[in-house]
Formats: C-alpha cells, sequence, structure tokens
C-alpha cells in the first residue's frame, strides 16, 4: 500500500495537470476516462521516482548498516565447559 505521501503527491500531479486543461481548454475539461488515464500516469511517475529515490539512498548508505550487530566474542565464553 502507498504511503500518506505518494498518495498526495499523485492527488496534487493529477489536479495540477487537469488544472491546466480546464484553463488550456474551458470548452473541453477532461472527461471521466481521460481523468483516470491521467490519475494512472501520475501514479506511475510517482512510484517511478520513489523507487529511484530509493534505488539512490540504498546505494549511499553504509554497507554496514544492512548487516545485524554480531555477537560479542564474551557471549560463548559462558556457554564453555571447565
Amino acid at each position: 500500500m502507498a504511503n500518506k505521501h505518494a498518495i498526495t503527491a499523485v492527488f496534487l500531479l493529477s489536479l495540477g495537470v487537469w488544472l491546466f486543461f480546464y484553463i488550456a481548454m474551458p470548452r473541453a475539461p477532461l472527461t471521466a476516462g481521460e481523468l483516470a488515464v491521467v490519475v494512472a500516469i501520475c501514479g506511475a511517475i510517482v512510484l517511478g521516482v520513489q523507487r529511484v529515490i530509493a534505488h539512490f539512498a540504498k546505494k549511499d548508505a553504509p554497507h554496514d548498516a544492512a548487516l545485524p550487530d554480531p555477537k560479542p566474542p564474551t557471549a560463548d565464553l559462558d556457554n564453555r565447559k571447565s
């Protein structure tokens, strides 16, 4: 499921495109079918931008950040037999 920021971005981008066509062609605004296509394209753009940002964010992260912390070496000393 998309987060609130993505949904808001799709809504605002779609509204901007609709407003552009409403002002540019006031006698022939977008129909419901055309608006559905605009929303789908805006959704694809937003999700694509999110994936690109996530890709570069992972690339810039240090490699050790994804690995879990190893057990401290003293933890094994408690389990050994004398």
